[in-house]
């Protein structure tokens, strides 16, 4: 290659392990990145670094996709080791703070994802990890997002490299899947795709998924995809990189314009009955994605059988749960009666299929407003039923105590029934 002259030192540190100069090829204006092996102020580099950058370069090296990083020229002799690449303007980080209002534009954040996640399966298929995803790592040349620093990756078939707390940087805890951290050297695909979720997740909020995500931010038709790829254990994400693009092509191409979700969420429940529970996938995402369709949730949701809600607490517990709350904001207000006798034994269908104190708190709350609100003793003969089933546990009982003290004026509708129909722990039975 051409002599190159270094100009200046980026500000920026790609991944701790390497210093980034900004450079030019003698005798032209192009403007390339150099990377050098950081050297320690001892002097001496350190070997597993030196592994770990080699590593970048042989793998980088190895792929050949518009969307990685294209290695130019490299050095392994020299001390320190360098390579060269092509000039990024900017990071996807760097794009995600900058944008305005604080998060990219969702058709911005959609083209680049669909991108970072062709290369990703790219790499997969020729049996590369990256195991360093996050948007600080991806750069953008000449407008196109590029994945670099593969210090951190893994070919598939070597089970030799480590992952340690020394070899990552703070900004890695907010992508990194919870197996890395237990032994890197067994992860396999799914922990780039618990990466990629956590990105997509940044890319369209602004926000770092870390501690935590709050899926409510997200436009609703990317709930499911994301929730699904940062799932905790591994076996509970998409199985493959082909897999989480296969169903982002289907959500943004594949979903009929002409038929109603309504429709559609019928054909999934006639699948559920006829004993394809596949079906119960398709349902929990239509209903994730539409959840603001006020037909759907009123005149579908809570109509659904209670043999398809078994099946849907048992494979989609996470659905349950969000089912519930979407539904929950359109159970508010007045009701013709026997709708509201309906929203009642539906709601006590969902507290029998969970165990979640959140959801069953919110149920016997709803119930009591709902019966109260609308004079409604069939509704009211529900929430006792419901405090009977509460009553089995001290942390029912407990909850059932609660809403009473912070519902004190609906107390004398259900009090003296309560007191006439079931026998009460003192812990209820002190407060009416």
């Amino acid at each position: 290659m051409s002599e190159l002259r270094i100009l200046k030192k980026c500000s920026v540190d790609s991944g701790g392990q390497g210093a980034v100069f900004e450079a030019e090829i003698v005798g032209t204006s192009t403007k390339i990145a150099m990377k050098e092996l950081q050297v320690p102020d001892t002097g001496k580099i350190d070997e597993n670094a030196r592994k770990r950058f080699l590593r970048e370069v042989r793998c980088q090296s190895m792929l050949t996709h518009p969307n990685i990083v294209k290695i130019i020229a490299q050095n392994h002799n020299d001390t320190p080791p360098w390579y060269v690449m092509s000039w990024a303007e900017s990071t996807l980080q760097s794009k995600i703070n900058d944008a305005l209002p604080a998060k990219m534009a969702e058709e911005e954040a959609l083209e680049a994802f669909t991108q970072i996640l062709d290369a990703i399966e790219y790499a997969h298929s020729e049996g590369i990890l990256h195991r360093d995803l996050k948007p600080a790592n991806i750069l953008f040349i000449e407008g196109v997002p590029q994945i670099a620093d593969f210090g951190l990756s893994k070919q598939l078939q070597s089970m030799s490299t480590t992952l340690t707390m020394s070899n990552i940087g703070l900004g890695t805890f907010a992508y990194s899947a919870p197996e890395q951290f237990v032994d890197a050297g067994k992860v396999d695909g799914r922990a780039d795709i618990f990466s990629l979720g956590k990105i997509f997740y940044e890319m369209l909020t602004g926000k770092t998924p870390f501690p935590s995500m709050d899926l409510d931010l997200l436009p609703a038709k990317y709930i499911y995809i994301i929730e699904k790829s940062t799932q905790e254990k591994p076996e509970d994400r998409y199985s493959t990189a082909t897999q989480l693009s296969q169903e982002l092509k289907l959500l943004v191409e594949g979903e009929d314009a002409f038929q109603k979700p309504t429709e559609r969420a019928k054909s999934f429940v006639e699948r559920i009955v006829s004993g394809d529970e596949s079906g119960v996938s398709d349902l929990n995402q239509l209903l994730i994605r539409h959840s603001d369709d006020l037909h759907l949730y009123t005149q579908f949701v809570p109509f659904i059988p209670e043999n398809v809600l078994k099946v849907y607490a048992r494979l989609e517990p996470r659905g349950l749960h969000r089912l519930f709350f979407n539904f929950d904001k359109y159970a508010e207000g007045s009701h013709p009666f026997s709708y509201t006798d309906k929203i009642a034994l539906f709601l006590k269908e969902l507290f029998i299929l969970t165990n979640d104190r959140r959801i069953q708190s919110r149920i016997l709350s709803r119930v009591l407003i709902l019966g109260k609100e609308h004079n409604r003793f069939f509704v009211r003969n529900v929430f006792i039923e419901l405090v009977e089933m509460a009553c089995d546990t001290k942390v029912g009982a407990g909850l059932v105590a609660q809403i009473l003290k912070e519902n004190p004026s609906y107390k004398d509708f259900v009090g003296e029934e309560l007191r006439e129909s079931i026998s009460l722990p003192p812990v209820i039975s002190d407060i009416l």
